[in-house]
């Protein structure tokens, strides 16, 4: 958390204006209102029925609610995403110590995601975007720690279905919660012979460790019910929002967003998602390097964004684990439901660093990453990680 304040609140370039979306929204519904009666700049506000409305979910307005009503609506949000972030890093050093993973590899996972991913650059900004984006990864993160201990099935879904009113798409994570619930296991390392294998203990893959299966709390189809009910509670929230907005619980308002260019000549282009977005998408995703220059460092990051490629190599070690247990194809399921609509999407991220819609599949590719770093981390991981770290911290210190 103190590398997160040290490096997030002098402040960057890239905070778009004086008021937040979210923190309007907030001071809105405690006036009793939906629509913004004093409003951020003019950008990616809904316009309908003659009245302004915030386009983004509503989650993070509503857990700021209690700042606003202190009485003041521009609040600088860094030091809540340093402890989010911070939380979320730990969140997922648990969440993997459940799951039965070394601690050098937990520590090193952990260690690399809060600060060898976008994470640390979006935690570092003011904007309602990222906001949301660190609450999300917060409320998906307390989720695996929960669902990996077997317990609270109805928390899990709350927080599941919270993360999906903070960004959308992270609702396609949800078959992955459900999967282990109705497992029912709760994973827990133990000392075992020497001559025992992981492979043996653990459906065959030599990536895992040695684990018992325990039974903990809920399981079944009961646990998926209770996840369902706790998701449903903001899911039903967000359709209210939408029907008491817009007329229409599926209507989110993005048809009537108010854009500029170059996001608004690639909507008038091809509508809001379209294979015609593809190629920039997926060239920002895999193919996008940093700008190169005659100063040092030599290279710098696009405000455009990077490929994962170069902001953080080390999660490729994702592939290394593959498909070769049934809750690694479930996670790679949820990760490209998740990637299949931001592909498709009129925006590519922009202004950023790297690829921050990453930060919505982030949380569960972890969960490979350290199944591909395996009990013993090598020297290649190492080096990935630490370049990723190092790509990272230029992010920070130059956007």
């Amino acid at each position: 958390m103190a590398v997160y304040l040290l490096s997030g609140l002098p402040g960057h370039p890239l905070t778009f204006g004086p008021f937040h979306h979210h923190l309007a929204q907030a001071r809105a519904f405690l006036d009793g209102r939906l629509d913004l009666k004093r409003f951020p700049p003019d950008v990616e506000l809904a316009y309908f029925d003659e009245k302004a409305f915030v386009v983004l979910p509503p989650g993070p307005s509503v857990v700021l609610m209690p700042l606003v009503a202190l009485g003041d609506s521009r609040w600088n949000l860094v030091p809540l995403h340093g402890l989010l972030s911070a939380s979320s890093g730990l969140l997922m050093l648990g969440a993997l110590r459940r799951r039965g993973a070394s601690a050098g590899t937990s520590w090193t996972t952990a260690a690399a995601f809060g600060f060898g991913t976008v994470l640390w650059w979006v935690t570092c900004q003011k904007g309602a975007w990222h906001t949301a984006q660190v609450m999300s990864v917060f409320s998906l993160c307390l989720a695996l720690w929960l669902v990996q201990g077997g317990r609270a099935p109805i928390a899990v879904g709350l927080l599941v279905g919270f993360s999906a009113i903070c960004r959308q798409l992270t609702v396609f994570a949800a078959p992955y919660f459900m999967y282990q619930l109705l497992l029912g296991t709760r994973r827990r390392a133990t000392r075992q012979d020497g001559n025992r294998s992981a492979a043996e203990a653990y459906g065959g893959s030599t990536l895992t460790p040695t684990l018992s299966l325990e039974g903990r709390g809920s399981s079944g189809p009961l646990a998926v019910l209770q996840f369902l009910i706790g998701a449903a509670i903001p899911l039903c929230f967000y359709l209210w929002l939408n029907y008491a907005r817009f007329g229409n619980p599926f209507d989110t308002g993005y048809r009537y967003i108010n854009l500029r260019p170059p996001g608004l000549d690639k909507y008038l282009a091809y509508g809001l998602f379209s294979l015609g977005h593809l190629p920039e998408n997926l060239f920002t995703l895999l193919f996008a390097p940093p700008r190169w220059s005659e100063v040092f460092p030599y290279f710098h990051p696009d405000f455009f964004g990077q490929a994962m490629i170069f902001t953080s190599p080390f999660v490729f070690y994702a592939f290394r684990a593959g498909c070769r247990t049934r809750e690694h194809q479930v996670l790679w399921l949820c990760i490209a439901l998740i990637l299949a609509p931001q592909l498709l999407y009129f925006n590519n991220g922009f202004a950023q660093f790297g690829f921050r819609f990453a930060l919505d599949f982030l949380p569960l590719m972890m969960i490979l990453v350290a199944d591909g770093f395996g009990r013993r981390l090598s020297i290649g991981a190492l080096v990935t990680v630490a370049l990723s770290v190092g790509m990272n911290l230029l992010g920070v210190c130059t956007l």
